[in-house]
């Protein structure tokens, strides 16, 4: 605090706003200094006892805790979603190796952050352990009048444009709001070491939502406007959509697994609200796991038909400044040839049917602007595919509809045959952009 106290102002107060969880960290401490209590307790007596949150503490003892779920970071993607500098990547190794074998998994890509840090660093800012209904019955109390006066309560709901996370947001004394297609929501999102949270009231329907989840980076908004849609009509549930028994093909060469449920949106579109999208690369060196951090499908208008396309960046492993792109485009002629069962199965690749590139991207320093790109694997046409479409029956090809599906495409990353497809699109192998966007020639 003093050495606060001794920086300048960013802004005059009520001029701007900048979330910072030292604002939070400061109001623990002023309520242990006005009620001489520590502020475990105070929020025990005032809070999770009187509201009848039995699950809920703020923990401060850094025990190990039989009952608590695990949290997990994924460090292939951690860094381009969230802010990051990549003068940091290199050190990776190092952190990773300092930790306990039994904490990292996957080769370094996931790490148990459960007890990664001591709760104390989060504490009044995020040290809560606690579950959905318990925070149900919270944001409940607060905009049913239980907590604090109509007045408090409108101050707190009157909210200004702000930075969080180096985004744009609107935010008020202690709540965030997001507009959503069932009205404003009012309430908090959540990130610790492993874990993401986000609860929710929406005045409009009078409904509450909370979403604990256990892993980061994850698109929470995606997976909350699926279940307001459930809320608002519960009609629209469906069963679980599985790939088909020995959907995800493996043989001697590359196979892209791709799965993603998106909105579909046209093409250049920002993607307002990113699909859930996952992959792995299968071939001769072993299996990758692709998290992607950006992922969503595309309607791609074409005079010979229309395509849907799949589109996932990647972190391209160690490689400071470099994402990977991968983008699955299929034709209206393979979404005709679909089985009763949403499943296209073929023992060779149509060109026709689908096209797949993978593309190497490279940025600046400041991972602001793309300097270049280089396509490393093109499909394969001489080897089997597989392609689902679930709840094919309902699917249309058009702006505003939904895909939620699985794709098997065989890859080629021979140089040769990388190069006879791009010149057969009469595009280059690698192209590169100068300052202004402008392509230059690649040195």
């Amino acid at each position: 605090l003093a050495e606060v106290y001794k920086a300048d102002l960013l802004y005059e107060p009520g001029g701007d706003g900048i979330y910072s969880d030292s604002n939070t960290l400061l109001l623990g401490l002023i309520i242990e200094k006005v009620t001489e209590k520590a502020l475990e307790v105070v929020m025990k007596e005032r809070l999770f006892v009187p509201l009848g949150m039995d699950r809920t503490k703020l923990d401060v003892d850094n025990e190990v805790k039989s009952k608590m779920a695990h949290g997990y970071i994924n460090f292939e993607t951690i860094g381009s979603t969230f802010l990051y500098d990549p003068a940091l990547e290199p050190l990776i190794p190092a952190f990773l190796s300092s930790l306990p074998e039994d904490w990292v998994l996957d080769d370094g890509a996931l790490v148990d952050g459960t007890y990664l840090v001591d709760p104390g660093f989060t504490w009044a800012a995020g040290a809560v352990i606690t579950t959905s209904p318990d925070l149900i019955r919270f944001i409940s109390a607060l905009f049913h009048g239980d907590l604090v006066s109509p007045e408090s309560l409108q101050a707190m709901m009157e909210v200004h444009a702000m930075e969080l996370l180096g985004e744009a947001s609107t935010y008020g004394l202690g709540l965030e709001t997001f507009e959503t297609s069932h009205g404003r929501s009012y309430g908090h999102g959540g990130l610790n070491f492993g874990y993401q949270a986000g609860t929710f009231y929406f005045p409009d329907t009078g409904w509450s939502y909370s979403l604990l989840v256990n892993t980061m980076p994850l698109p929470r908004f995606e997976i909350e406007e699926t279940v307001l849609g459930i809320l608002d009509d519960p009609s629209t549930q469906t069963e679980t959509c599985r790939p088909a028994e020995g959907f995800f093909l493996e043989d001697d060469g590359y196979y892209l697994h791709a799965r993603l449920r998106s909105e579909l949106y046209p093409e250049e579109s920002d993607f307002p609200i990113m699909g859930i999208g996952y992959a792995l690369e299968t071939g001769p060196e072993g299996t990758q796991a692709l998290s992607a951090t950006r992922a969503a499908a595309t309607v791609q208008l074409r005079d010979g038909g229309n395509r849907l396309e799949l589109d996932y960046v990647f972190p391209a492993g160690e490689a400071a400044r470099t994402m990977q792109f991968a983008s699955v485009s299929v034709g209206q002629s393979a979404l005709a040839k679909l089985g009763d069962d949403g499943v296209l199965a073929e023992d060779k690749l149509n060109p026709q049917d689908f096209n797949t590139v993978v593309l190497d991207l490279d940025f600046d320093e400041e991972m602001t602007r793309l300097t270049g790109f280089c396509v490393t694997a093109v499909a394969d046409w001489t080897r089997p595919v597989r392609f689902q479409v679930c709840d094919s029956a309902e699917f249309k090809l058009e702006v505003g509809g939904h895909f939620k599906g699985f794709a098997a495409i065989p890859l080629t990353r021979d140089a040769d045959k990388v190069t006879q497809a791009m010149q057969m699109l009469g595009m280059p192998v690698c192209t590169c952009f100068g300052e202004d966007g402008e392509s230059v020639p690649c040195s």
